[in-house]
């Protein structure tokens, strides 16, 4: 019988260190709070988790296709007559069938990564939508035109980022290609002394065809990056103008020293009914 591996995370972080953070965050004001929350959603969004998982989930879809392909097919290769060309075509899909599973497990592995990746930042959005909520309950939220000019800054911001990550993904699929052909050539080269110097010749322009692809998608993907920075930039600061409208609501309705914990929160979110 095999062993069953405990999915519970062991927590290394020694005893004293939680403590003293347990104690700072039963300290913290909602205006500290409302600070961190915004500079965690800003810094783990920064990653651009929810871009990269459309890019991995499109390429797991594709090489699974094409591992199933390559297991119907493999019948028809087993009934070629015994020759070189058969062991040698043989080995080869063997090869790239090895990279295809290799590949699946690698994409698998940062899919389970990225969902883990959001799930937090679902959860640091449902906090901060509670402390606001809290604080303002139904009354009108202050910085309205500021909220709906982080909101456009966020959707360019994503835009520009599912562009990087799709040039991103198209420069590795072509370094991978390069990588792959300048390993083969060699054998090939071999293979085709006196039998096929043609597609030799023919690689060898596939080859310098990849080279100017990767370098046009560089180009692209460098005035897209610049283009980014900016919108993050554009991004943090329309964030910090809310969040100090919001923090100078706070300070006048005199809750600048309200700790950020259940039971204050609650109170004040049930005094605003009556």
């Amino acid at each position: 019988m095999g062993c069953i591996v405990s999915s519970q995370r062991v927590d290394t972080t020694p005893m004293s260190t939680q403590k003293k953070w347990q104690k700072e965050l039963d300290k913290e004001t909602v205006l500290a709070a409302l600070t961190r929350l915004d500079l965690d959603i800003f810094n783990s969004e920064k990653l651009y988790p929810a871009q990269r998982l459309i890019v991995v989930s499109a390429e797991l879809e594709s090489i699974q296709q094409e591992i199933k392909e390559f297991e119907e097919t493999t019948p028809s290769v087993a009934n070629m007559s015994s020759s070189y060309p058969k062991t040698m075509h043989q080995e080869m899909r063997k090869i790239e069938l090895m990279w295809l599973r290799a590949r699946e497990k690698q994409l698998q592995r940062e899919r389970r990564m990225l969902h883990a990746r959001l799930l937090r930042i679902r959860s640091l959005y449902t906090k901060l939508q509670q402390l606001l909520d809290s604080i303002w309950n139904n009354e009108p939220r202050p910085g309205k035109n500021l909220e709906e000019a982080l909101s456009r800054a966020h959707a360019l911001r994503d835009a520009l980022a599912t562009v990087s990550s799709r040039l991103r993904a198209a420069a590795d699929y072509a370094h991978t290609a390069l990588k792959l052909l300048d390993d083969a050539l060699p054998t090939w080269k071999l293979a085709s002394i006196g039998k096929c110097q043609r597609a030799t010749e023919t690689l060898l322009l596939f080859k310098e065809a990849l080279i100017q692809l990767v370098q046009s998608i560089h180009q692209v993907l460098l005035n897209n990056v610049e283009n980014l920075t900016v919108a993050e930039k554009d991004l943090l600061e329309r964030q910090r103008q809310l969040r100090a409208t919001r923090v100078n609501d706070i300070v006048k309705r005199g809750l600048a020293d309200l700790r950020y914990e259940s039971a204050a929160l609650d109170k004040l979110k049930n005094k605003g009914k009556f």
